[in-house]
């Protein structure tokens, strides 16, 4: 007989910067807020405003950035088989889908390094400076990389 597993609720929200860059963002924000009502008046108006952004935000970040490094891994295969493509017969079709294949992998290598660079954000202030290990590691690092030698 299983039992079921414990149920901690919805996770929390995170905004990931890497939305921002996303060409359906504004698009996507306008038709929530619009979506939320007319114009806030008060304070709870508008938090129920923000709240309603909360799924929309997350759909696109499932849609468009969920298992990050596997997308850029894909993205990378695919555009060196382009590449190959592109050497072995250099027409304007296979060149064009090169520079597209590059365009999209250079769009998620940037989602994944701004993910990645907001989730070690998170990390430092979650153990910080409470003198843990973490802490002094990072501080040696950036001793030793601003010595004058």
């Amino acid at each position: 007989m299983f039992s079921k597993p414990p149920d901690f609720g919805t996770r929390p929200f995170k905004f990931f910067n890497m939305l921002i860059k996303h060409p359906t963002f504004l698009d996507t924000v306008k038709d929530a807020w619009s979506a939320a009502g007319p114009v806030s008046t008060n304070l709870a108006n508008f938090c129920f405003k923000l709240n309603s952004l909360k799924k929309p935000m997350k759909s696109l970040c499932k849609d468009n950035y969920s298992d990050i490094e596997k997308r850029v891994f894909e993205a990378c295969v695919e555009l060196k088989s382009y590449q190959l493509l592109t050497l072995q017969d250099p027409t304007i079709s296979n060149v064009h889908n090169e520079s597209a294949a590059r365009a999209y992998w250079l769009a998620l290598r940037h989602a994944e390094e701004n993910f990645f660079r907001q989730r070690s954000r998170i990390k430092w202030m979650a153990e910080g400076d409470l003198n843990t290990s973490f802490f002094h590691f990072i501080t040696k690092g950036r001793n030793a990389y601003n010595a004058v030698k």
